[in-house]
């Protein structure tokens, strides 16, 4: 898939799932509850070449920086063919299903209410697909 027609397909899933949300629907998966009420911030981040990546950003594995107490809405989108990947906030008991590639998926949970800094990853691939969750 070209980047162009994954940017607009990733476009396409935030529509739905904004959609879904409106209409009280849920296409979230997570470990845990899923935080009622709006989604306060939403990513879509492409797993491909063992990293992360934000549409239009060719830094790999970026910082997202979220607000105290907001509902984050990730969107993962599994570029790598015939690779498993994963998006995990293993303190905030947060993850989403294993994606085989290409594939996608949705984890939404609440940032904490307190300043501070918490590690999301690949669980599959820890080493080299990790960020950093900024909550300020």
């Amino acid at each position: 898939m070209s980047r162009a027609a994954a940017t607009r397909r990733a476009a396409a899933i935030v529509a739905a799932g904004l959609v879904a949300g409106l209409l009280g629907g849920g296409i979230g998966m997570s470990r845990g509850t899923t935080p009622a009420g709006p989604v306060g911030r939403e990513f879509v981040l492409f797993a491909r070449d063992m990293a992360y990546f934000l549409p239009g950003d060719p830094r790999p594995n970026p910082t997202l920086v979220v607000e105290r107490g907001q509902t984050v809405r990730v969107v993962l989108l599994n570029q790598d063919s015939g690779m498993d990947h994963d998006f995990a906030v293993p303190a905030l008991d947060a993850a989403s299903p294993l994606i085989a590639g290409p594939g996608e998926a949705v984890v939404t949970f609440r940032a904490p209410s307190e300043p501070g800094e918490h590690e999301y990853l690949c669980t599959v691939h820890a080493v080299v697909m990790r960020g950093v969750i900024a909550v300020r």
